[in-house]
């Protein structure tokens, strides 16, 4: 019990996107177990996350417990945990956080709730706040820079 708080957090993000993952891909009561697990693991992730201050845990966790959500079925529960990452991201723009994540599950849970606007604008300004970290960056090191699939999907054409 003596656990490196941070490294805790981690593993719980780890765990809740592996679990999220896989249930993406399972059918019947395994899919039901790999969210159930999924949510819980995310949960823990932003409880450590608020009570250490690890921005991180916060925003990549409720985040996570969007997309879990959503995928459960459970969009109105959904919404305010991808709406609450977007909104700590916003407090810290020039943090190094994968907006890609955070942004890009706040538009999967508005387009799930029918949003198409607010979606594509939360598309729209995760592609902004990648290419002004994109263009800080020495022109070899772009392209592995966009090469992260969920960036990938936002790279302007």
């Amino acid at each position: 019990d003596k656990r490196d708080p941070f490294a805790a957090m981690e593993a719980e993000l780890l765990s809740a996107r592996a679990k999220w993952t896989r249930a993406q891909t399972s059918t019947g009561s395994a899919r039901e177990r790999l969210l159930k697990t999924a949510l819980q693991r995310a949960q823990a992730a932003v409880a450590i996350g608020e009570q250490r201050g690890f921005l991180s845990g916060q925003v990549l966790g409720n985040a996570l417990l969007g997309d879990v959500l959503v995928s459960s079925g459970d969009v109105g529960r959904a919404l305010p945990y991808a709406q609450r990452a977007a909104e700590l991201l916003d407090d810290r723009t020039a943090t190094g956080l994968p907006v890609e994540d955070a942004l890009g599950a706040y538009a999967r849970v508005l387009r799930a709730v029918g949003d198409d606007d607010e979606a594509a604008a939360a598309d729209v300004r995760a592609r902004g706040l990648l290419q002004a970290r994109a263009r800080r960056l020495p022109p070899e090191m772009q392209d592995r820079f966009w090469s992260v699939p969920a960036r990938r999907a936002l790279r302007p054409s």
